[in-house]
């Protein structure tokens, strides 16, 4: 057989396939359906709401042959056992044939008829009818690491339905654990092997795979009954929220009959069917789930004029005035049992299942009418009421505003299965139809101050083997001669000839590029120093490894830098020399000779000379363009964030650019090293079975702007795109994990929008980067700046870890619902930290 994987799509609606929403486990609807009323509503009718809210399985595995899961008429409830159904056309008639207990006339076969025949898919999308073994349900069990895993059976070359078991299995992906076949009662059967065997393959090739070839035969509603917007939790709540309807308390007593109302409608899409006052209406049972136990109660409905009637939906009460959810018509939640999964998921990590199992233990000591409903279910109803709720109002920092300056990106590994990745999904760094096209960018060369590889490293050999070579003749010194360099291996001693013998040809190479160069180099590091004995001040060792980095001159000094250089250098006083905090390595040397109350030398000055003419030479050489201006349109290119993965509280202002003759634009970025210039890996979390994570931009205080879900694996484009196409001018600070080759990336291609920008690194991340000058280190410029010594530069870590919380739990999920979750958990983590900066006590 060929690979197993399961739809992400059923029917029509999002669905999950390693997420317990999709799969209908054996136990899935046992504690659900008992909160499903008897003897009010017919059988059919309490089977169809569990098949619409997928409570109760009923799949299509083949074009003719469906899964169907058991269903007790006396209790209106699910059982765990499973049977095969077959439809199929014969002449002019359709035929359907159940092989469950009930035999003919089943609630099965009824739905079977009643589905439109558009609910059913073309022959190549399915399995055939003589396929050997079918994996039509996986889900991981309640430890996490086991799985319940369901097949449908048959022997090679065997096409009647007739034929085909049900074998199930409960346990590790090796093959242990419990496994049983509902025909042959013994744990060897041929049945079971199949499936065991089967099972082998699918995990060899990828452990979570399951099968597309499966899916729901029903389309169930992408909408709950309730529909007007919800107030987010008091908890969580800010004075500015709109107050659109009084706030209700929580249920202390449940009213006696829900009745209908004005606002009341169906869940039909795209328009509601609205309540009638001169049709007919009836009375069902339906049941309330609280904080502390479920309550059946009655409920007013009305049949929809525009569903069909096969479907038997029911406009229902809009019951948001009470503090109730009203799913669909027969089970309801109240508003504050649904908020308090939002408050413990977005303070610890809590998954669904742990979280159902505490409030099912919480009804049995609360001796509730009825159980909980099980994880499936509730997860369903979560994800629909929190879509209504109003957590993503344009919040702020109240310090930063609604454009921050001082920006902290990072990348999260906070991915769902590369299964379950929709064309739908459109980061930043997507390329429009009307992007603007920079046919005459190129990939630039010899940025450095010192163009010449060799000479770099020459300058960096000298300079390190300097205090080396001091500290030799110290322990010279120190043992009068009687052993000379006692404690240097012989590799030592010829490296530090080496060293010095390079030294006058550093000069000379240096005095070609300019004089100054060469003078400050030999003043300090030349062989008369060298012979004087003296360390060289650090601050001078500082500035010539800057100089000999192989990092962009840009890097060191961006535009406003530059041109307070060219202040300085036309003005050198005290005053224009402070304003060179932009240029750290340059500003500490002229502060070391300001401290000694000596003047600047003039080999010093002369350059500051060069430095201002090579650094503004290289910016011209490169601003071959304006600044891509905004585009007013490029907002109506966002289709909605739960769609694209793309929120930010900015709008989009412009396309990202496409850059034709650069040959890397828009590939993703390998993993392994950066080259030559930076000792830092790439992430690679995205280069196996999940995406990429997302991308997340923090202001300084820890209030995250928005983010963006990351295809496959992070990389500097998504920060480049991120930026030009939601800030009009750049940010002053972009501080990011790889600023050390990001800021060459955005400078390649945008230099006139970025060249005001400072690209740093963090001192969380800087460990890592053992290759990179100090240029690249938001510390450098913080020990001399203190605007910059109060960014938070760690303020994405801090959201970072907040984000782990839901690692687990969105690993699992399709995209649909990982966008969801991880949007209301970045509103919630915004809400309490401005509640914090309001010192509003939550």
């Amino acid at each position: 057989m060929a690979s197993l994987e399961l739809p992400d799509e059923i029917s029509g609606s999002q669905v999950h396939p390693t997420d317990d929403s999709f799969f209908s486990d054996v136990s899935a609807a046992d504690n659900l359906q008992n909160s499903q009323p008897s003897g009010q509503d017919d059988t059919y009718g309490h089977y169809l709401e569990l098949v619409l809210a997928d409570c109760v399985g009923f799949y299509q595995i083949t074009n003719t042959i469906f899964v169907v899961q058991g269903w007790d008429t006396r209790g209106n409830v699910g059982t765990s056992r499973w049977h095969h159904l077959q439809r199929k056309q014969i002449g002019d008639e359709w035929v359907v044939v159940c092989f469950c207990p009930s035999g003919g006339n089943c609630v099965h076969e009824q739905l079977a008829m009643d589905v439109d025949m558009d609910q059913f898919l073309d022959d190549d999308l399915f399995h055939k009818d003589d396929d050997e073994v079918i994996l039509f349900s996986r889900q991981a069990a309640e430890d996490g690491d086991t799985y319940s895993n369901i097949f449908s059976v048959t022997f090679a070359g065997q096409t009647s339905v007739k034929s085909r078991v049900i074998v199930s299995h409960l346990g590790d992906d090796d093959g242990t654990g419990a496994w049983v076949c509902a025909k042959d009662r013994g744990i060897h059967c041929d049945h079971i092997t199949s499936a065991r065997h089967e099972l082998q393959r699918l995990v060899r090739v990828d452990p979570t795979a399951t099968d597309v070839r499966v899916r729901s035969a029903i389309k169930s509603p992408d909408n709950a009954i309730s529909h007007l917007p919800v107030h987010p939790p008091l908890w969580a709540s800010l004075p500015d929220d709109p107050l659109t309807y009084p706030r209700a308390q929580p249920l202390r007593a449940v009213p006696g009959i829900l009745e209908l109302n004005d606002v009341s409608r169906c869940c039909c899409l795209p328009v509601r069917s609205a309540y009638s006052p001169l049709r007919p209406s009836e009375h069902h049972s339906c049941t309330i789930y609280t904080l502390t136990g479920a309550h059946c109660m009655r409920i007013e409905l009305q049949l929809c004029p525009s569903c069909p009637r096969t479907l038997r939906r029911f406009i229902g009460p809009e019951t948001r005035d009470l503090g109730i959810f009203n799913f669909n018509n027969r089970i309801l939640f109240t508003h504050d049992l649904l908020d308090e999964y939002t408050s413990a998921y977005t303070s610890s990590e809590t998954p669904f299942v742990g979280w159902v199992a505490t409030v099912s233990r919480r009804y049995t000591n609360h001796g509730s009418e009825r159980p909980f409903v099980t994880e499936k279910m509730f997860r369903a109803v979560w994800f629909s009421y929190i879509q209504l709720q109003h957590l993503e109002t344009a919040l702020q920092c109240s310090a930063c505003g609604p454009m921050p300056q001082d920006t902290i990106w990072d990348g999260v590994t906070l991915a769902f299965s590369q299964k379950h990745l929709l064309p739908s999904l459109r980061p930043p760094t997507i390329l429009h139809e009307n992007s603007l096209h920079r046919d005459e960018v190129r990939y630039y060369s010899h940025m450095q101050w010192i163009p010449d590889q060799k000479l770099r490293k020459a300058v960096q050999k000298v300079i390190r083997g300097q205090s080396l070579i001091l500290q030799s003749d110290d322990e010279d010194d120190e043992a009068n001669g009687n052993q000379s360099r006692s404690n240097m291996t012989e590799k030592n001693q010829q490296d530090l000839l080496d060293r010095i013998k390079a030294i006058p040809g550093v000069q000379d190479n240096l005095g070609k590029l300019d004089q100054s160069l060469k003078d400050v180099f030999s003043a300090y590091f030349g062989i008369q120093a060298l012979g004087a004995g003296t360390e060289p001040p650090p601050v001078y060792r500082r500035l010539l490894v800057q100089l000999s980095a192989e990092e962009s001159a840009l890097q060191t000094a961006n535009r406003p830098s530059l041109e307070a250089l060219r202040g300085f250098v036309t003005h050198p006083t005290g005053i224009n020399a402070s304003r060179l905090v932009g240029i750290p390595c340059l500003y500490e040397v002229l502060e070391y000779h300001k401290s000694k109350g000596e003047g600047y030398p003039g080999h010093l000055l002369s350059l500051c000379k060069w430095m201002c003419q090579r650094g503004e030479s290289l910016l011209k050489s490169i601003i071959i363009h304006e600044a891509p201006s905004t585009d007013e349109s490029a907002h109506l290119a966002n289709h909605g964030w739960k769609k694209t993965g793309c929120s930010y509280t900015m709008p989009q202002v412009r396309h990202r650019p496409q850059y034709r003759y650069l040959k890397h634009d828009v590939r993703s970025e390998p993993g392994g090293r950066r080259g030559a210039k930076c000792s830092k890996f790439y992430s690679k979390y995205g280069e196996q079975r999940l995406t990429g994570g997302i991308m997340c931009v923090w202001c300084t205080h820890s209030i995250c702007y928005g983010f963006h879900c990351i295809p496959h694996g992070e990389g500097r484009n998504d920060v480049f795109s991120a930026l030009l196409t939601r800030w009009p001018k750049a940010p002053k600070t972009v501080v990011y994990d790889f600023a050390c080759a990001l800021e060459p990336y955005c400078m390649t291609r945008e230099p006139e929008f970025f060249a005001d920008t400072l690209f740093a690194i963090n001192s969380f991340h800087a460990k890592g980067h053992t290759k990179c000058a100090p240029a690249a280190f938001l510390s450098t410029y913080a020990n001399v700046d203190p605007r910059l010594a109060r960014i938070n530069s760690s303020a994405a870590e801090c959201g970072n870890g907040g984000l782990n919380r839901i690692r687990k739990s969105v690993s699992y999920m399709s995209q649909d619902r990982t966008i969801i979750y991880t949007k209301v958990f970045l509103s919630v983590w915004n809400r309490l930290r401005v509640q914090k900066m309001k010192g509003i006590d939550s």
